[in-house]
């Protein structure tokens, strides 16, 4: 018996970034500079739904990178900069201290962490704010309609 096809996702909202409240640190260290440097690592997930958090890792890093000052930083980038510097074994953290660690590395200004997770027919996802600086989530969002794997969108 060959596989129900499933639809892709219905379009996903288009995101609203606005300048977050930043802590001092952060603050001074934006100084003269004229874009935020935003670190969006693979969204977390078990290992049946990898394919739907690697797609929205990449929708998620494109969103921001097409906003005006703002600078995305992916996974292939963090690959590149930390196997430079020996630190990529830090790519398969999940803890918000770890994440913002990689992010100061690369001297980051924000850090955008998710999760995908499937409850029952439909993906639930989290997305997280993170200034890497305190370590400290600014804002945590969650979604879960558009996701229903049923319905295909």
């Amino acid at each position: 018996m060959a596989p129900t096809p499933v639809a892709p996702p219905a379009p996903i909202a288009p995101i609203e970034l606005k300048k977050p409240e930043l802590s001092p640190v952060a603050e001074k260290s934006l100084g003269a500079k004229k874009m935020l440097l935003v670190v969006v690592p693979d969204f977390k997930s078990a290992k049946e739904t990898e394919p739907v958090a690697r797609i929205l890792t990449t929708l998620v890093t494109a969103e921001v990178a097409m906003h005006d000052g703002y600078q995305a930083v992916s996974r292939n980038n963090l690959q590149t900069i930390l196997a430079h510097q020996g630190d990529a074994q830090l790519l398969g953290c999940n803890e918000v201290k770890c994440m913002a660690d990689i992010a100061k590395l690369v001297a980051a200004d924000l850090l955008i962490s998710g999760n995908v997770e499937k409850m029952e027919s439909a993906y639930v996802v989290t997305l997280e704010l993170i200034d890497p600086t305190i370590p400290k989530v600014l804002e945590r969002q969650s979604a879960d309609d558009g996701f229903d794997c049923t319905r295909g969108g």
